[in-house]
């Protein structure tokens, strides 16, 4: 008999149908791992999944993604995934061994498409780190120093230090938490939107200071593609909402030692008032 676990990420829900009978202590870790997920809201997507050994048992060194038909097939670490979007319907076999690593990048995967396809949204390489209930945003490349911002904001609530998710809500961009799904979160936080206050493009430098972005600078250095298959979204569509979003949020170059001086600099910030460099 399947179960039906219905996980709530930036508004969205994807029930996953798990077999109960066959795999008691999965459906166990998924709500564990999934706690402050949890919704009683129905499924926008409804996904079948399986423990198989027919699923990868090793880890790819990248992930493909096809597109066709209107199906995404998703060959990843320890699983094959397939999502119809039109009928809203998916299936993945994951392999039995670890199982709870491949079904994050499954569902990271899905809410990608989601909040980036139909809300006109983006999908953030980056860190939250909240304050007084507002988000700011580091943004960077792998060894930019994401995790290093987390660890060096002890007492702040961590969203993610990997994956930010962003969306208008009532017509303003806003974060939304995301699962543990191979990084960290840490504090309490609640599965709802958070304004955002100031984002950052994190650059290594001798020095710590600020470098107030124009909106186009910032477009300049932050403007990412999603790992969509090229064919659902238009360069320029993606385009359009980056400029959305960093023309409504200020948004800076943080030059930064690995030690926790930024801190000072960006509670120094005065809205909309452009930052000069100052050294540490």
């Amino acid at each position: 008999m399947k179960r039906e676990l219905k996980i709530e990420v930036a508004n969205h829900v994807v029930g996953l149908n798990i077999d109960e009978e066959r795999h008691p202590s999965f459906i166990k870790d998924v709500l564990g791992a999934y706690n402050m997920f949890i919704s009683g809201a129905e499924p926008t997507i409804s996904v079948d999944v399986e423990l198989t050994g027919d699923a990868p048992p090793e880890y790819f060194p990248s992930s493909r993604l096809i597109f066709e038909n209107n199906t995404i097939a998703i060959e990843d670490d320890c699983l094959l995934g397939s999502l119809d979007l039109k009928k809203k319907r998916g299936r993945i076999k994951l392999n039995p061994v670890n199982p709870l690593y491949p079904l994050g990048t499954f569902l990271r995967n899905v809410y990608t498409f989601l909040v980036v396809l139909e809300d006109k949204g983006v999908a953030l390489h980056a860190v939250g780190v909240l304050e007084e209930e507002e988000a700011h945003v580091f943004i960077g490349p792998s060894t930019a120093g994401k995790s290093t911002v987390a660890s060096l904001s002890p007492g702040k609530v961590i969203l993610s230090d990997d994956l930010i998710l962003a969306k208008k809500v009532n017509g303003e961009f806003k974060v939304f938490p995301t699962p543990a799904w191979g990084d960290r979160q840490t504090g309490p936080r609640r599965n709802r939107p958070y304004r955002i206050k100031n984002l950052f493009k994190l650059i290594k430098d001798k020095t710590v200071y600020l470098e107030k972005f124009s909106p186009a600078y910032a477009l300049a250095n932050i403007f990412t593609v999603p790992h969509i298959p090229a064919e659902l979204i238009p360069e320029d569509e993606l385009l359009t909402t980056f400029s959305e979003l960093l023309s409504a949020v200020p948004c800076y170059g943080m030059h930064f030692l690995p030690e926790p001086s930024f801190w000072r600099h960006i509670e120094g910030l005065k809205p909309e008032i452009e930052f000069s460099k100052r050294e540490s």
